[in-house]
């Protein structure tokens, strides 16, 4: 038996289904009439990291650490990955137990590293790009005549300039962009399901995301992306064989923004955070704004590209927002703050930040009265339906003095669509445009054993990873957040009438040990007889 997981960045049923059902994407609507096909909840937030991370772990963000795509240490946020450990994904288990695996292009993997299979790192890869082993970069670059990582970075330490290059991209370059990398991951996918050895598979094309967030109106845009990823599904399908099961999945979904709720900015009007210095509204800042939401920005954006690099730069700067990094926060009277694209609040507690000004006393107090204030948010006159949570009441254990934020906002289409922690607008909404991620992401299971057009509810993002494990035979780590979908499977499946076993932790942490002892021994024998 072989399980092949084929991950949708963004992927949303709101826009597959219906387009499935009018013949527009026949692969989809073949695997959902013939298998079993449903939402499947993200993390909250529902943000790329940690929602990859839950899915190859079966682990919430309590677990793993982190809520978001960084980690606070005191005042700095640092990416997640450089705290997280590496080895309790679901193909780390499966190497462990001698099982082949074929790792290429998830998010959360940032550094290629030693297993029995192959690694090709995701978008959020560290210094120049490498995989495991280190010649597969070259047999990709030959087939793909040059692999990207993703449209969006060629280094994360470097994706701030990328993302600002990609803003002054026409629509027809941006599109035609990230037509190029869809194809090239098709390709190195390809290569890597008929060309290596595999007993597990996990590949992700990141394109729908990328699209959706910028062309979200434009349907016949993102319909052209979803057809070729469904010509590309059909092609990677059409290479297994009929004992391998197949997972389609997202991390979170997608839908509208009209206006996005600047957070930093109403904590400052509300008093909870304090600035040493109040910035004075940004007027070249709203003009910019405005303009993007115009038919004027196309024209503004070819006037900037014909500059000078460096007095486009300074345009640039001087027409965007304070970043949270940039503010002078007087630390010692502000009560909390946000940080990150996330809807994520940090009360400054005494005893847990290095200035903080709450008293621990007064924390439920204070968390109450601020999520009190986000729903009663209204926009026009008109009140918003904010979602807005207490951490432990979404990551179980959670407590007071953990590093996971606070007061977590979930982003929807009837309250707070999109969330910026920037300042400088000075005013608590501002309207936007394009797509923002949503709760629920999409789950398909197709193959052998499977059920046929059957759709299930209640799969959340931390059922993946032991649903995997059960496949195989395999003990499921008792930690796991997630359960076996036992429903998915046919009554009479070998995999049905199998009950699911959980072990400690510890027993792949053992596995893992000896494997990594087999291995140097075999380096030093191989560094001998050179």
């Amino acid at each position: 038996m072989k399980v092949l997981v084929i991950g949708l960045d963004g992927a949303t049923w709101d826009l597959i289904k219906p387009w499935a059902d009018k013949g527009e994407l026949p692969t989809f609507k073949k695997l959902m009439e013939n298998g079993v096909w449903g939402y499947l909840e993200s993390t909250i937030p529902p943000w790329t990291i940690p929602a990859w991370n839950s899915i190859a772990t079966g682990l919430n963000p309590k677990k793993l650490g982190f809520a978001t795509f960084a980690i606070k240490k005191g005042y700095s946020f640092h990416p997640y990955f450089l705290f997280s450990k590496l080895s309790r994904n679901v193909w780390d288990f499966l190497s462990a137990k001698n099982k082949k695996v074929c790792v290429a292009n998830v998010p959360s993997v940032s550094s290629p590293y030693s297993l029995n299979g192959y690694i090709v790192p995701g978008w959020l890869y560290t210094g120049k790009f490498t995989t495991y082993p280190s010649n597969l970069i070259v047999e990709l670059n030959e087939v793909c005549n040059g692999y990207i990582a993703d449209i969006i970075v060629s280094d994360v330490l470097k994706a701030e300039k990328v993302v600002g290059s990609l803003i002054l991209h026409t629509d027809s370059e941006y599109i035609k962009k990230s037509n190029e990398v869809l194809k090239k991951h098709y390709l190195a996918f390809k290569y890597l399901i008929t060309n290596k050895d595999w007993d597990f598979a996990f590949l992700v094309f990141a394109e729908p995301d990328r699209i959706q967030h910028r062309f979200w109106r434009n349907k016949d845009v993102v319909l052209s992306t979803y057809r070729e990823l469904d010509k590309y599904l059909a092609g990677l399908l059409s290479l297994i064989d009929e004992n391998t099961i197949v997972f389609l999945v997202s991390d979170h979904g997608f839908g509208t923004i009209e206006y996005r709720f600047n957070l930093n900015e109403w904590l400052i009007k509300e008093g909870y955070l304090k600035l040493k210095q109040k910035p004075n509204k940004n007027k070249l800042l709203s003009i910019a704004n405005f303009i993007k939401n115009t038919r004027l920005f196309p024209l503004a954006r070819k006037i900037i590209r014909i500059l000078p690099s460096n007095l486009s730069e300074s345009v640039m700067k001087k027409s965007s927002p304070i970043k949270f990094e940039d503010l002078e926060i007087d630390w010692k009277n502000t009560i909390a703050f946000a940080y990150g694209v996330f809807g994520a609040i940090w009360l400054n507690v005494k005893g847990r930040e290095p200035e903080g000004a709450v008293d621990p006393a007064e924390y439920e107090s204070i968390r109450d009265e601020i999520i009190r204030k986000l729903k009663r948010l209204k926009l026009n006159g008109k009140a918003l339906n904010v979602k807005v949570f207490k951490k432990e009441e979404i990551y179980p254990g959670a407590n007071m003095n953990d590093n996971l934020p606070d007061i977590v906002i979930l982003p929807t289409d009837d309250g707070i669509q999109s969330i910026s922690p920037n300042v400088g607008y000075g005013e608590i909404f501002t309207k936007s445009s394009g797509g923002e991620h949503r709760l629920n992401g999409i789950f398909l299971a197709y193959g052998k054993g499977i059920k046929k057009g059957y759709k299930i509810k209640g799969a959340k993002i931390y059922d993946i990873a032991p649903t995997i494990l059960h496949i195989f035979g395999l003990p499921i780590p008792n930690d796991m957040d997630g359960r076996v979908l036992m429903e998915i499977f046919e009554p009479d499946s070998e995999v049905a009438k199998r009950k699911p076993v959980y072990v400690d932790p510890s027993y792949y942490d053992k596995l893992e040990e000896k494997q990594k002892l087999k291995a140097k021994i075999k380096e030093l024998k191989l560094k001998k007889k050179i």
